[in-house]
């Protein structure tokens, strides 16, 4: 006899998957977030009580793990907590700057205007990181492929033409004679195999974890050439930007500055803000702060200073913002026109260089033979 299932049990099995599913490292995607502040902000301006913009969020919400974290600021919100008090509980996906700008916005009553704020600088920033890898991902493709070219050649083209050299009693060359060796000795060729995975891994790793290592490599980001021009363009226009909003939201400025080195995903360029926010408190002019900065934008001091005489320095911060995105787009277009070329010459002259160091023994004794003949 079939037993009748509890209603209640089906009831509650959606809810038991949902904290199955939703496991301790899970994220949520850029997008998803834009998404929400931007419906968020339509039903809010549209004239949408905040319960129940929260709840129709969350019943049309897709992502699990993002669906249960609307319905735990909902329930926050419930309860008599602030938005800006139930999202910071969650800061990790909204970010500090999200969360000032609803604080402010909760003083001035204009909630709707804040999110579709917060949706414009999640859209710009993935604009930015998405152009960026759009430009990196060929460089990256012919890498890719040259390196699986020499594993074939190592694996496969070299042992079939090793008895061929040995039967015509040919003198190997260096590079042919490099390549018999990792060819014959196939244990050797997996432990440096497993030696540069293994420093890569851990090398991600200690990246992950610590702070001096992660320091070092953001360091390297914003110091490589063109690409690391690019990324602190990128990180400098998100930074005026979410500075303009904050600074518009009527927030002390000490305050900005502090959510505003928060909001940055790099820690050397963080390092370097912390001097602005020393020398504001100190007694210096914003304006002037920014010659501290070694990685700072050089027109961005003489643009702020004239912007503090004329009291408009929201608007010269979200021009610098955009003249940032312009020189971005500039130096990519650069990188897209330069590098891919002189790479494909590189590369292939390396693969020239194997093909000829293996097959050069080959024809040199043909030629002899032939003489000899």
């Amino acid at each position: 006899m079939i037993e009748k299932v509890d209603e209640l049990e089906v009831q509650q099995a959606p809810e038991l998957f949902n904290r199955l599913c939703v496991l301790p490292f899970a994220s949520i995607p850029p997008d998803v977030v834009a998404l929400f502040a931007m419906n968020f902000s339509y039903l809010l301006r549209g004239g949408v009580s905040l319960q129940s913009a929260l709840s129709l969020l969350k019943n049309t919400e897709s992502s699990i793990y993002f669906k249960r974290l609307i319905g735990e600021i909902s329930q926050s919100v419930q309860a008599g907590s602030m938005l800006s008090s139930a999202m910071r509980h969650h800061s990790r996906v909204f970010g500090d700057a999200a969360i000032a700008l609803v604080e402010a916005a909760e003083r001035d009553g204009t909630l709707g205007h804040s999110f579709k704020d917060i949706a414009d600088l999640i859209h710009r920033e993935m604009e930015a990181r998405d152009r960026l890898h759009n430009a990196m991902a060929y460089p990256l493709l012919l890498c890719v492929a040259v390196l699986l070219t020499v594993v074939f050649m190592v694996a496969y083209l070299t042992p079939a033409i090793q008895p061929m050299l040995i039967s015509l009693g040919a003198t190997p060359g260096l590079i042919t004679q490099v390549l018999f060796w990792l060819a014959d000795d196939g244990a050797i060729t997996a432990v440096l195999l497993a030696l540069v995975s293994g420093f890569i891994f851990s090398f991600f790793v200690l990246a992950k974890f610590s702070v001096v290592v992660r320091y070092q490599w953001h360091r390297c980001l914003v110091l490589l050439w063109i690409l690391g021009d690019v990324r602190r363009d990128i990180l400098y226009a998100r930074l005026c930007r979410v500075v303009a909003r904050l600074l518009d939201s009527g927030l002390d400025v000490d305050k900005v500055l502090l959510v505003a080195n928060n909001s940055i995903d790099n820690l050397y360029i963080q390092d370097e803000f912390k001097k602005l926010r020393l020398q504001m408190q100190t007694g210096s002019r914003f304006s002037h702060s920014f010659s501290v900065l070694s990685t700072a934008p050089p027109f961005l001091e003489p643009l702020l200073s004239a912007a503090e005489s004329s009291g408009e320095v929201v608007p010269a911060l979200n021009r610098a913002a955009q003249q940032l995105d312009d020189q971005a787009n500039i130096k990519l277009m650069q990188f897209s026109v330069f590098v891919p070329p002189v790479l494909v010459s590189t590369l292939g002259l390396v693969l020239l260089a194997l093909v000829v160091g293996l097959l050069a023994p080959i024809f040199n004794s043909a030629i002899m033979m032939g003489v000899a003949l």
